[in-house]
């Protein structure tokens, strides 16, 4: 009875990790497209057939299009939060914790990527479309920010009176902008992040005599 019900856990196991390299397939071949066309303008007939499976086979892992890119997005910010929770963890002090946040930005972020898609949807488009779990996501980089920006007080590289969550917002949705205009992901992101950070500190209003 034991080895029957080990052999059924067993089982139980094997397709689940089938199933989630399935939808992970997909996923990859959906992305491509988006990547391939700068938007998110694909069938999922076009995704069947990049995945070699059935497009009902397909709909057994998404209800349908939209939420196939729902979940492209929410796993591009989920990853760009884990790589900005972790570059901030290895930086000793505040102005090297933001450079690692905007290095982040540019490595991940251009023109056309699943990233800048997910980000330009949820800065353009309507809010009430995207996940709970994607605005939750992104109101952590800026609380993440925010910290940042208040250590930076501390350590004479940001002004005492700054706002320091709304500048948060700023730099966050500004960096989106920029990044998508201007990275074309064949330039160093080392200049790329000093470029914006030198912005971001030190203004844009002439300097003071």
């Amino acid at each position: 009875m034991k080895d029957a019900q080990e052999r059924d856990h067993k089982r139980a196991g094997d397709k689940t990790r089938k199933s989630a390299l399935t939808r992970r397939r997909i996923m990859i071949n959906a992305s491509k497209l988006m990547v391939e066309r700068g938007s998110t303008s694909f069938l999922m007939s076009e995704v069947s057939d990049l995945c070699f499976m059935s497009k009902g086979a397909l709909y057994y892992y998404f209800e349908d299009r939209e939420d196939l890119i729902q979940a492209i997005f929410d796993e591009a910010i989920a990853d760009l939060v884990d790589a900005i929770d972790n570059a901030v963890s290895r930086s000793e002090t505040a102005d090297k914790a933001l450079r690692a946040v905007c290095s982040e930005y540019a490595s991940r972020v251009s023109a056309g990527s699943p990233l800048a898609l997910a980000l330009m949807n949820e800065l353009i488009c309507d809010r009430k479309r995207s996940s709970n779990d994607e605005n939750v996501s992104l109101k952590h980089i800026v609380d993440v920010v925010a910290d940042l920006l208040e250590k930076g007080k501390d350590e004479g590289v940001v002004r005492r009176d700054v706002d320091a969550q709304l500048a948060a917002i700023s730099v966050c949705g500004g960096f989106a902008f920029a990044a998508v205009e201007a990275y074309d992901g064949n330039g160093s992101t080392d200049v790329f992040t000093s470029s914006l950070l030198r912005l971001i500190v030190d203004g844009i209003g002439p300097q003071q005599d």
